[in-house]
């Protein structure tokens, strides 16, 4: 009977270690979770909002220099911030080219003012021209706000969405 008191005693506490040790691993693999799937929702909302701003600058072309309808670069850097939700347009380098100009925002909100006129399109016809829109986003990971110091090093990664469209009007 001596020796099952002293077991039990020997024993105290164990239970609060084996937490300890295995809680640690759990927790940094749910804070990785949740930024990979932060970073994949930035990605997919950067990408979307490349396409509907290429799609919407290829239908405000050729047909539309000089008129009401004319888009200026300013217009298209704002619907591509719009759309881009939960991505920092402080931190999104764009690159805006139709066949008469490129047009480089780095960042994004530096060109939501611009009266720049873009697509600039007037010798252009409409079926053979392309205008195009290439993004990218650098998102702060998880694991760097854990690790700020230390031999480990993480190379960062880039978010690139790029979208072609053909000017239709």
């Amino acid at each position: 009977m001596a020796e099952r008191g002293a077991n039990r005693a020997d024993r105290r506490g164990s239970a609060m270690v084996e937490f300890t040790l295995s809680s640690i691993p759990v927790i940094l693999a749910i804070v990785s979770i949740c930024g990979m799937s932060i970073t994949m929702w930035n990605y997919h909302t950067l990408a979307e909002a490349v396409k509907v701003t290429a799609r919407e600058a290829a239908t405000h072309g050729a047909g539309c220099v000089g008129k009401t309808c004319a888009w200026t670069l300013g217009t298209a850097a704002t619907l591509l911030s719009s759309k881009a939700i939960g991505v920092p347009v402080g931190k999104v380098n764009v690159t805006f080219t139709s066949s008469g100009s490129t047009e480089t925002c780095n960042p994004l909100s530096s060109c939501t003012a611009s009266a720049a006129a873009w697509p600039t399109l007037s010798a252009n016809v409409a079926g053979t021209t392309d205008v195009s829109i290439s993004a990218s986003y650098m998102p702060v990971e998880a694991i760097r706000m854990i690790t700020t110091r230390g031999s480990q090093v993480f190379q960062p990664v880039t978010l690139s969405a790029y979208s072609r469209q053909m000017v239709v009007y």
